[in-house]
């Protein structure tokens, strides 16, 4: 009898602090990062090989477009540009680029990507306060900020309140320049129409999930100034099962959590130790 191979599913497994982070990435920025972060097992150290991965891989998940090859050179760019800002808990900061070396082999398409060493905490050997979301299922989404907005709520157990004021949403997302001190789509009208409102249709199209939210606040010179995300299942039945295994609602206001801290993967629920490999060569070859 011909023994098969179990095929795992690629999965990305960040520390909380990194997914609550601000930072402002881009939708291939995104996906380069998310594609280079399935291949590491995060209960492991971070490797000192650069992290290595194909242009077949990628467009096994996230599908081919004109101009492919200079949008990831574009994306790879950007990863060695952009800064992370994670907020320390004695009120303090700490800052970093993403990436330190990207490179692409034309003749064999394999993408090379080292993240900075400064990432390893938030990546690697990760034992509590990880929020882990399999690969597929960010596959379809064609906004950056709905992606990191799902990455946010999937921090907390299902049904739960997630209540954040307006601008420490927009900091999350990299929509605010700290040179100028301003904010994008000052106009709440235009943020949620460019940010709330995809993120809504997105995580109800591409995931088991639907993303509900309400809005605090009011006309006037204030206008909005919280908004309340609920995440549940589609499944009603799952949803149930959920919540009712729930000892509290967790709930974050004003950025303070009160009951529970961030939620903490089972370790039987975060074995990422298997290759994913077998996933992407069915992708790249179904037949």
């Amino acid at each position: 009898m011909k023994k098969t191979t179990k095929k795992t599913t690629p999965t990305i497994v960040k520390s909380n602090k990194l997914v609550e982070a601000r930072y402002s990435l881009g939708l291939q920025e995104q996906r380069l990062m998310l594609l280079a972060l399935s291949k590491l097992n995060s209960t492991n150290k971070l490797p000192k090989e650069r992290i290595q991965m194909s242009v077949s891989e990628y467009t096994a998940v996230f599908g081919n477009h004109k101009d492919l090859y200079a949008d990831i050179k574009t994306a790879a760019k950007s990863l060695l540009r952009r800064v992370v800002t994670i907020e320390k808990d004695d009120g303090g900061w700490k800052m970093f680029q993403i990436a330190s070396y990207a490179e692409l082999t034309a003749k064999t398409g394999i993408i090379e990507l080292e993240f900075h060493g400064e990432m390893a905490p938030y990546i690697s050997e990760l034992k509590k306060c990880f929020t882990k979301i399999e690969l597929p299922q960010l596959a379809g989404f064609t906004s950056a900020h709905a992606l990191r907005v799902y990455e946010n709520m999937l921090k907390w157990e299902p049904e739960t309140c997630l209540e954040i004021t307006v601008e420490d949403l927009k900091k999350m997302l990299g929509l605010y320049d700290e040179k100028k001190k301003k904010f994008d789509y000052p106009a709440f009208k235009d943020f949620e129409n460019r940010v709330l409102k995809p993120a809504k249709e997105q995580i109800a199209l591409h995931t088991p999930h639907k993303l509900e939210y309400q809005k605090v606040g009011g006309r006037g010179p204030a206008g909005i100034r919280f908004i309340k995300f609920f995440l549940t299942f589609k499944n009603k039945k799952k949803s149930k099962e959920v919540f009712d295994s729930l000892h509290s609602t967790i709930t974050q206001i004003n950025g303070e959590t009160t009951e529970q801290p961030s939620f903490n993967w089972n370790e039987e629920d975060k074995d990422d130790s298997k290759t994913s490999q077998s996933y992407f060569d069915e992708k790249a070859n179904p037949f």
